[in-house]
C-alpha cells in the first residue's frame, strides 16, 4: 500500500467520511452488475406477486441488498490472503475440496447467466438491425460479431472495461429516471388505491412473497463483481479494506434501490394486472408493454437499444466472477499461484479462450432458456451470497466477529430463497 494511499484511509478512519475520487468507478461497477436484465423483468413478477409483495420490498430492498453483498466481502477480505478471491477464501476456510464445489457452482451459476445476456444482446440486435434497417445478417455471423465484441471490450483489461460500464450505467440512469417520471401522469390511481385496499396476509400473499425471493435476489444481485471489488479494496487499503467497502457500497446501494423501486413501481402502477399478466405469457420486457399501453412511442423506439446497453453492462459486470471461477476450475487456488505472473496469464488466456467458445456455441443454439435460467439462478445466487459467508460467520473461528442478528436474517432469507429450488422440484 503506497503512503498515499495509507495516509487517505488513516484520515478517514478517525472520522473523517468523504467520497474519494477512486470510488466513482467501483459505484459504476457495482450499478452497472446490478441494473441489468433483471430490472426489465422484476416489475413483471413483483406485478404479480401482489400489493404485499410490493409494500415489503419497498422496506426490505436496501437490507435485502446491502448486508448480503457485505457479508461475502467481508467473507473474503477476512483471508490471510493479500489478494484474496472467493475460491481461496474459501479453500482457506474449508479446503481444497470444498472450494472446488463452491468455485464449480460459483461458475456454473454464472455462465449461465453470461450465456443468457449473450444470447439477449444478440437477438436484440438481430431485432435492431431489421427495425432501422431492414438488414437481417446470417445467425453465425451476427453471433461472431457479437460476441467477439463483447469479449473484445473485456481484453482492453480491467481498468477500461470499469470505466466502459460507468460510461454506459450513466445514459441508463438517465433513461430510466426519465421514463419512471414521464409514466407518472399515467399511473392508474384507481388501480393503485384498489391494490392498496387489497393488502392483506395470509396463505396465498406470502406464499407469493416466497416465490419472489429468489427474483430480488436475481434483480438486485451483483455477485459476480463483488470478489474483484474486495480483491481490490484488500491490495488497495490492506487492513482499512472494510473502511473503504462500506464507505462505497452504502451510498451506492442506497441509490442503485431507490432508481430502481421508483422505475418498478412506476412500471407497475402505469399497467393493470391483465396488463401485466399478458406480458408474462408473451415474455415480453416490461418496456415494451409499458410503450404499448400508454402510446409512447419513444420507447418503443429505444427499447431494445436500452436493453442492449443494459445487458452488455452487465455482461461486463459478471464477466469478472465467470473468469474467476472458471480459472478456479483448472488452475491452481494456492496463494503462490495468484503471484505467478506467467501462471496467471496462461489461466486467463485459457479461460477466456474457453468463455468464447462456450458462448459462441450458446449464442448459435439460441434455447429458450430464459425462465429456466431464472429459476435455477436466484436459488443459486442465494446459496453463494447469503448462506455461504452468513453460516460461515457462525462455523469459522476468524469470521467469529461478524456473528450478528443481521447475518442469522441474512442466512435465513439465503435458506428460503433456496428452498424454492426444493419446491420447484416438487411442483
Amino acid at each position: 500500500m503506497t503512503t498515499g494511499t495509507t495516509e487517505i484511509a488513516s484520515h478517514n478512519r478517525i472520522g473523517t467520511k468523504k467520497w474519494l475520487t477512486e470510488y466513482n468507478i467501483w459505484f459504476y461497477a457495482l450499478f452497472g452488475t446490478a441494473v441489468g436484465a433483471g430490472t426489465l423483468f422484476l416489475p413483471v413478477q413483483l406485478g404479480l406477486s401482489g400489493p404485499l409483495a410490493m409494500l415489503v420490498m419497498l422496506f426490505v430492498a436496501f437490507p435485502f441488498t446491502y448486508y448480503p453483498h457485505l457479508c461475502l466481502a467481508r467473507y473474503i477480505i477476512s483471508s490471510d490472503s493479500l489478494s484474496p478471491t472467493l475460491l481461496s477464501a474459501t479453500q482457506q476456510y474449508y479446503g481444497i475440496t470444498v472450494a472446488r464445489i463452491i468455485n464449480a457452482l460459483y461458475t456454473l451459476t454464472f455462465l449461465l447467466i453470461i450465456f443468457v445476456y449473450a444470447i439477449s444482446v444478440t437477438n436484440s440486435a438481430d431485432s435492431l438491425l431489421r427495425q432501422f434497417w431492414q438488414v437481417q445478417l446470417p445467425r453465425p455471423l451476427l453471433a461472431i460479431i457479437v460476441v467477439s465484441a463483447l469479449h473484445g471490450l473485456f481484453l482492453f483489461g480491467k481498468h477500461t472495461t470499469l470505466k466502459i460500464m460507468g460510461m454506459l450505467v450513466i445514459p441508463l440512469i438517465i433513461y430510466l429516471t426519465v421514463l419512471a417520471i414521464t409514466l407518472i401522469s399515467h399511473w392508474n390511481v384507481q388501480n393503485i388505491l384498489r391494490m392498496a385496499d387489497d393488502i392483506h396476509i395470509d396463505t396465498s400473499s406470502l406464499k407469493a412473497l416466497w416465490l419472489l425471493m429468489p427474483v430480488m435476489v436475481f434483480s438486485f444481485s451483483h455477485t459476480p463483481i463483488i470478489s474483484t471489488f474486495a480483491n481490490h479494496c484488500k491490495r488497495t487499503y490492506g487492513d482499512d479494506a472494510e473502511f473503504h467497502i462500506k464507505q462505497i457500497v452504502k451510498p451506492s446501494y442506497m441509490i442503485i434501490c431507490i432508481i430502481i423501486l421508483f422505475f418498478v413501481f412506476s412500471c407497475v402502477f402505469s399497467l393493470s394486472q391483465s396488463d401485466i399478466q399478458q406480458t408474462k405469457e408473451k415474455n415480453l420486457t416490461i418496456l415494451t408493454a409499458v410503450a404499448g399501453k400508454n402510446a409512447l412511442y419513444w420507447i418503443a423506439l429505444t427499447a431494445t437499444p436500452v436493453a442492449i446497453v443494459a445487458m452488455t453492462k452487465s455482461f461486463l459486470g459478471t464477466y469478472f466472477g465467470v473468469l474467476e471461477g472458471v480459472r478456479g476450475l483448472f488452475g491452481r487456488v494456492d496463494h503462490g499461484n495468484l503471484y505467478n505472473k506467467t501462471s496467471r496469464k496462461r489461466d486467463k488466456l485459457i479461460s477466456i479462450g474457453l468463455i468464447f467458445i462456450l458462448t459462441l456455441l450458446m449464442v448459435l443454439w439460441n434455447p429458450n432458456t430464459l425462465n429456466v435460467i431464472a429459476g435455477i439462478s436466484g436459488p443459486m445466487i442465494a446459496l453463494i451470497l447469503f448462506i455461504l459467508p452468513a453460516l460461515s460467520f457462525w462455523l469459522v473461528r476468524p469470521l467469529h466477529r461478524y456473528r450478528s442478528v443481521t447475518s442469522l436474517i441474512v442466512l435465513c432469507i439465503g435458506l428460503s430463497s433456496f428452498g424454492i429450488a426444493v419446491f420447484n422440484l416438487f411442483n
